[in-house]
């Protein structure tokens, strides 16, 4: 739900090529079909020229999907139907003549003899991965070999390691940015504090359990 998408400024028209002319339509919010011509009534076209209009917008975080966009071109001498847009990249701007293409667009699979929307994929954000590690020792300080270390997730996903003969244990490529559980046990010990909860946003290399004296 939601828009997609965000303008970030007015469109922007530039034009060359003698007899053609255009100028932005400043009403212009793409919301709908009353308010999505980008320019101006009035423009022309010539022969040989060429009108470009810059969008500058961005894409919304909440959007996770395909965005696709073509336009399509209405007026005197042209189809009813009008004439589609045709996409364009760093890749392909040679198929368009002296087409500018944006700094870092992003490259469009283009076909030659259709005429193809330029279509971006867009991506949830992967969490980063972190590591999980720490020691598990006597009241006295040494380490605890085999005591068995549980990490549950936010999802309820379970990992679960053993500590080496030194007591250390390690969870690789937790991602970051959760809560989780991390609990210790041991067949021949019991721990002070056998379960913590909490939330991680970089990788831990001390959590540390300590066995109680008895």
């Amino acid at each position: 739900g939601g828009m997609r998408i965000s303008a970030t400024g007015a469109q922007t028209v530039s034009v060359s090529g003698t007899g053609t002319t255009a100028a932005a339509n400043t009403n212009y919010t793409g919301a709908t079909a009353a308010l999505g011509d980008l320019l101006g009534s009035g423009a022309i076209l010539a022969a040989g020229g060429k009108i470009s209009i810059n969008i500058p917008a961005k894409i919304n975080p909440s959007f996770v999907g395909t965005l696709s966009n073509q336009t399509t071109a209405t007026g005197v001498g042209l189809p009813v139907a009008g004439v589609v847009s045709d996409n364009v990249d760093s890749a392909t701007a040679a198929l368009l003549g002296n087409a500018a293409v944006a700094p870092n667009s992003l490259v469009q699979t283009q076909s030659a003899s259709t005429l193809d929307p330029t279509t971006v994929a867009v991506f949830a954000p992967t969490a980063a991965a972190v590591s999980i590690s720490g020691r598990v020792l006597t009241s006295t300080g040494r380490g605890i070999a085999s005591a068995r270390v549980i990490l549950v997730d936010s999802a309820g996903v379970q990992l679960v390691t053993q500590t080496n003969p030194f007591g250390y244990y390690r969870f690789l490529d937790v991602p970051a940015g959760q809560t989780i559980i991390v609990a210790v046990s041991s067949k021949r010990y019991q721990f002070i504090n056998p379960t913590r909860a909490f939330s991680i946003n970089e990788a831990i290399d001390d959590l540390n359990f300590m066995a109680a004296m008895f």
